[in-house]
């Protein structure tokens, strides 16, 4: 396996006595110090700094060779006048052995056909994974692996790479952005740029010139990376060693006027909260230049970015990106999405009153759900540490169409059926959920199982409270007596409990809607036990043939099934 190296240091060691280069590996823990030695006498000696664990001296002959993106394609691509390999179909200096000891020559069939997608004034798509890829063209300039001698690149004529439209350059070897800005001079149509696990050195603030007089004063960019990616489309970025700092140039449609998706997946976002917050897009400190509107952004991954507040993500979305539809969120340390109610608290705590008229429940003067509403058709949350329920309601704020949401404390000991079922009957807009397609039938079923739910807890509550005053009046604690009339009783638990329908405020559409099917869920469940298992049936495997099988490992596996997937007879 080879690995890779965006740094090293060639220098004259006084603790080895041949020469050794000093390397800064990308991938943590491949090395076994930060740049320093210790000599036999206990002194330290430092050549180079970096962080523990990623520093390594090694011989100059252990080092490839660096390539440029032309030097790539001409090893794995021919021009359009180069000479056939084989003769007459047969490949040259080729055979293989018969079983008589003979030998019998290869023959290539249609090497013809196959050079019309070798040539390298038509290739369109270009893959260059792990080729040790620093430039567009071969320069003088970049760091050489050899410590004696420097080669010298012969003169070559530059190849045309105005035709490429999807470039893939992950984990090579570019590290400052002057590199990637030649890219974009050299290839015109690009549309498609993947350049993560590439580790850069350098921020994407070392190429942006400040106005002296105003530190907050308009940001002016190199004239020659101007017009560099007007026709780029997606920018992909992941485990770049990016920050802040390269982000808030990255969505500055100045720089990328056409990016509409942006993957800066694996990178770190962690003062993102501080930023936004404070008002403070120019402070020094923090080496950021100001945020500015981007209209053309439509897909936007930040995932495994250190974001700890959903709270910056909302003002992301608010102020800077107005038409996003597409927010990917995975593996960040995101506990709550509580901040998303917080111009409801503004308006004030008005009361909740509602009554009874017409088998109805009347919601009158109920605070608003609904903010500034900012819609995302495909929003993913997986990996994340939410734990509360009314999160889930919070995301109807987006109004999803797609959600992926996995993983996370809230589902711990519950069976996937499960989660699926009451995450369906809490987002009505939802049309799919972790990839699979919500059918109008399973819709109508999980509402409805959703719907029990809050009808045990509206049970809970009545009987709790006619407990109470029982007690209080001393008289005798007999059976109590539930409602059979289900709307009846969720308004004497919202008189009891108003945070009931603050916890699920869509219960009133849901009575309205299901009105007729209440019936079925009053008389057969007055024991209290209506609950979404009711909705799945426990089906026992038995194998009679491999006694091991099954976590008992008595033959047998419990599973239980949503009750709504059966059609008729089961079969195996």
């Amino acid at each position: 396996m080879d690995w890779f190296s965006s740094n090293f240091k060639i220098s004259n060691f006084l603790t080895f006595p041949s020469s050794l280069i000093g390397i800064e590996w990308d991938n943590n823990g491949r090395g076994k110090h930060d740049g320093s030695v210790v000599t036999k006498e206990g002194n330290i000696v430092r050549y180079f700094h970096c962080e523990d664990g990623k520093g390594s001296f090694i011989k100059p002959s252990k080092v490839g060779e660096q390539k440029s993106i032309q030097e790539a394609l001409d090893i794995r691509y021919v021009d359009f006048d180069a000479p056939l390999i084989t003769t007459d179909n047969i490949l040259p200096d080729a055979f293989v052995s018969t079983s008589k000891g003979g030998c019998k020559p290869i023959e290539l069939l249609g090497e013809d056909q196959i050079r019309k997608w070798q040539q390298k004034g038509e290739v369109v798509k270009v893959t260059l994974r792990r080729e040790g890829i620093y430039s567009l063209t071969p320069s003088t300039n970049h760091h050489q692996p050899i410590v004696d001698e420097v080669k010298e690149v012969e003169e070559e004529e530059e190849g045309d790479f105005s035709k490429i439209t999807h470039l893939d350059l992950q984990e090579n070897l570019f590290w400052n952005f002057e590199k990637i800005f030649e890219l974009g001079v050299g290839c015109e149509s690009l549309e498609v740029l993947d350049l993560s696990g590439n580790k850069f050195s350098c921020q994407l603030d070392t190429l942006v010139m400040r106005n002296d007089s105003n530190v907050g004063g308009e940001i002016n960019y190199e004239e020659e990376f101007l017009d560099s990616f007007l026709t780029l489309q997606t920018l992909i970025l992941n485990g770049c060693n990016l920050s802040l700092c390269s982000f808030t140039h990255l969505i500055n449609p100045t720089l990328f006027p056409n990016v509409q998706e942006l993957y800066f997946a694996n990178n770190d976002l962690s003062n993102l909260v501080e930023v936004l917050e404070n008002e403070v897009l120019e402070n020094e400190d923090l080496n950021c230049c100001p945020m500015v509107v981007n209209e053309k952004l439509r897909v936007l991954d930040v995932s495994d970015c250190y974001i700890p507040e959903f709270s910056s993500i909302l003002q992301l979305l608010k102020r800077y990106f107005p038409n996003l539809d597409t927010l990917i969120l995975n593996n960040n340390p995101i506990y709550s999405l509580e901040m998303m109610t917080e111009d409801r608290k503004e308006e004030g705590d008005d009361d909740t009153k509602h009554n009874e008229a017409d088998g109805e429940i009347i919601v009158e003067n109920l605070p608003s759900t609904k903010t500034e509403q900012h819609h995302l058709d495909y929003l993913s949350l997986s990996h994340t540490c939410l734990s509360n329920w009314n999160d889930i309601h919070l995301l109807n704020q987006f109004s999803p169409h797609c959600l992926r949401l996995s993983h996370i404390p809230l589902f711990s000991g519950m069976a996937a059926s499960e989660c699926r079922t009451l995450i369906i009957g809490r987002i009505p807009t939802l049309n799919q959920l972790n990839g699979t397609i919500i059918s109008q039938k399973e819709r109508i079923e999980c509402e409805k199982a959703y719907l029990r739910v809050v009808l045990k807890e509206s049970r809970i509550i009545y009987e709790d409270d006619k407990k109470n005053r029982e007690q209080l009046r001393d008289e005798n604690k007999d059976e109590v007596n539930i409602p059979e009339n289900q709307i009846e009783l969720l308004n004497i638990a919202i008189d009891l409990n108003p945070n009931l329908l603050l916890t699920h405020p869509l219960i009133p559409s849901l009575m309205s809607t299901y009105k007729d099917s209440l019936l079925t869920m009053s008389s057969s469940n007055q024991n209290g036990s209506s609950s979404i298992a009711l909705e799945l049936i426990e089906i026992i495997l038995v194998c009679y043939g491999a006694s091991g099988i099954g976590e008992s490992g008595d033959g047998t596996m419990n599973k239980r099934l949503p009750r709504f997937s059966f059609k008729g007879v089961v079969h195996f």
